[in-house]
């Protein structure tokens, strides 16, 4: 059984035809390389290639656009450096009302608007409306807390509907007692008079 893979003549003398020994004759497994680049033999052939070449052999850029380029780059940084600076130091933005709408009716004119531009890019509105500046109260969105009551107002509603029905007497619900009332009472047992 004979091996498959050859190997490739390490020395310039085996690679030479003229041996006729087999075992030179075995480890040529290719063909001679030519060692010079074939020259264009007519004077068009020389003129194409000559044109082909020159594309890759342009001349260098000139000296003064690579300077360009740099005070280019140099002054650009410099801008977003001075205005990334210049945006920290300011002040909310303040918008006043200036006349009465139908969406904001009940609001006074001079009750301000404040623009605050965070560092995350977000933008907080403080102010007069809660939910900023064109958004109705109805379309603010309830806060955890407000729809725990909002539904627990509406189970106590279901449960008096439901005892209503049954004929039992509704819960009523629990009043805050009102400051002058505990006064007036606490008043009364010490035998003050008001």
């Amino acid at each position: 059984m004979s091996n498959p893979y050859e190997p490739i003549p390490s020395r310039p003398s085996e690679s030479s035809s003229g041996s006729s020994t087999s075992s030179n004759a075995n480890t040529h497994a290719f063909p001679p390389r030519a060692r010079q680049p074939v020259r264009p033999q007519t004077e068009e052939e020389r003129e194409r290639l000559a044109h082909f070449e020159a594309r890759f052999e342009r001349p260098p850029v000139a000296w003064w656009k690579r300077a360009l380029l740099i005070v280019g780059l140099i002054a650009m940084m410099w801008a977003s450096i001075w205005l990334g600076r210049r945006g920290r130091n300011k002040k909310p933005e303040i918008i006043y009302a200036s006349r009465y709408s139908d969406e904001f009716k009940y609001r006074p004119a001079a009750s301000p608007v404040i623009t605050e531009h965070l560092k995350d890019g977000r933008i907080r509105l403080r102010g007069a409306s809660i939910g900023g500046v064109g958004v109705k109260e109805n379309d603010i969105p309830l806060t955890p807390a407000q729809k725990a009551k909002k539904d627990k107002e509406r189970r106590e509603e279901a449960k008096n509907a439901a005892r209503a029905k049954m004929g039992l007497k509704p819960k009523q619900k629990k009043k805050e007692p009102n400051i002058y009332d505990v006064h007036k009472a606490r008043a009364e047992e010490a035998g003050i008079l008001f």
